[in-house]
C-alpha cells in the first residue's frame, strides 16, 4: 500500500463528492445511526434503480440455523437445467443490506456468469448477534446442497461467496464445510471481504475517510454483531486463522481505494501460502462495494465480466486451477 491515497476512478470520485457535500449540508454520517436507520437510507439510496432484466426469480423459504429463512433464486436465460449455482451472502457489515438491496448485484453477476444464484437473506445484528448469521449461512449453503434438484443446481458444481460482510460468511462456511464429502464445495467467490474486525492502519488509515465506507461507519457497523471478545473467534476473524489449507479455487476481488484493500491482499496471500489456488484481481480507483454502483459508475459492468467469467470458469472446471497471480 502507498504512504498517499491512489486517485478514484471519476465516476466515484463524482459520488464521494456528492456524499460529502450532502454531509455539509447537515446529512447524518452512517456512524450516528441505528441499524434500522442505516437499513432505511441504504434502502433509499436503491430508489428508482431500473430493475435488471433478463433474469428470472423465484421467491424461496429455506432453512436457517433457527428457523426458515427468505431467499431469492436467480436463473439467467439459456443456463443449464440442471446447472452450476451459486449460493451467494450479500455484504452489510453483518446488520444491514437484504436480498432487495443486493438485488441488482446478484442479477448481473447471474448474467455475466450463465450461474444460478441463490441470494439468502440471514439473520442480522443487532437483533441477532453473532453467530447468527455464520449459523444461518452454514445451514443454508448444506440446504442447497441437499435440495440441489428442485432449485436446478448440479450439486458437483456449486459456489459459495459474497460481498464484504458476506463473503466473510461466504469463506467460514467454506472452512466449516471441508471435511463434508458429500457436500463439496467447488468455488469461492469473494468481493472486497471483510476478513477480521481489528486492525488501523495502512489502508484503513488511508481510507479512512472521504471513500463512501469510513473506517468509523465500519465499526459502528460490527459493534451491532460482535463486541471485543467474539470479534475473534476464528469463524468472524479469518485474516489471523492459520489452517486455510483444503478451501477451494478462488476469486478475490479488491477495490483499490476502500479501508479494506490492505487485509484483503493478505488474505490472498495466505490463501496462496495454504496451497488454495486464488486469482487476485484489483480494481483501480474503485471504493468498497464498488458492484452496487453499476449504475452511477458505468465501467462497473467491466467488473461483472471479470468476476462472472471467473466464476463460469471455476465451475466449470474438473480440477482447481493452477495458482494466478494479482491482475489490476
Amino acid at each position: 500500500m502507498s504512504e498517499s491515497p491512489d486517485p478514484l476512478h471519476p465516476g466515484f470520485q463524482m459520488f464521494v463528492d456528492q456524499l460529502a457535500a450532502l454531509e455539509a449540508a447537515g446529512a447524518s454520517s452512517w456512524d450516528t445511526l441505528t441499524a434500522q436507520q442505516l437499513r432505511d437510507a441504504t434502502r433509499d439510496m436503491r430508489k428508482g434503480a431500473a430493475p435488471v432484466e433478463g433474469v428470472d426469480r423465484r421467491e424461496l423459504r429455506i432453512a436457517g440455523a433457527q428457523g426458515s429463512l427468505d431467499a431469492r433464486l436467480y436463473i439467467p436465460e439459456g443456463c443449464e437445467a440442471p446447472g452450476p449455482g451459486l449460493v451467494y451472502f450479500h455484504g452489510g457489515g453483518f446488520s444491514i443490506g437484504s436480498i432487495d438491496s443486493h438485488d441488482g448485484i446478484v442479477a448481473r453477476l447471474a448474467l455475466a456468469s450463465g450461474v444460478k444464484i441463490l441470494s439468502v437473506e440471514y439473520r442480522l445484528g443487532p437483533e441477532h448477534r453473532f453467530p447468527a448469521g455464520h449459523d444461518d449461512a452454514l445451514a443454508s449453503s448444506r440446504w442447497a446442497f441437499d435440495h440441489a434438484e428442485s432449485i436446478g443446481f448440479d450439486r458437483s458444481r456449486i459456489a459459495i461467496g459474497g460481498d464484504s460482510a458476506g463473503a466473510n460468511l461466504a469463506t467460514a462456511t467454506c472452512l466449516d464445510m471441508r471435511g463434508d464429502t458429500d457436500r463439496r464445495v467447488r468455488f469461492q467467490l469473494l468481493a472486497y471481504p471483510n476478513t477480521t474486525i481489528l486492525g488501523s492502519g495502512g489502508s484503513r488509515a488511508l481510507y479512512a475517510e472521504g471513500y463512501y465506507l469510513t473506517l468509523a461507519a465500519a465499526h459502528h457497523l460490527f459493534q451491532f454483531y460482535v463486541d471485543e471478545k467474539t470479534a475473534l473467534d476464528p469463524r468472524i476473524d479469518l485474516l489471523h486463522r492459520n489452517d486455510l489449507a483444503g478451501l477451494p479455487p478462488t476469486l478475490l476481488a479488491v477495490a483499490q481505494c476502500d479501508i479494506l484493500c490492505d487485509e484483503c491482499l493478505a488474505f490472498g496471500r495466505k490463501l496462496r501460502e495454504a496451497g488454495v489456488p486464488v486469482e487476485i484481481q484489483i480494481f483501480p480507483g474503485y471504493i468498497h462495494g464498488f458492484l452496487g454502483f453499476s449504475e452511477q459508475v458505468p465501467d462497473v459492468s467491466n467488473a461483472f465480466s471479470v468476476i462472472g467469467r471467473a466464476l463460469t470458469v471455476g465451475l466449470d472446471q474438473a480440477e482447481p486451477r493452477p495458482e494466478t497471480g494479482i491482475r489490476s
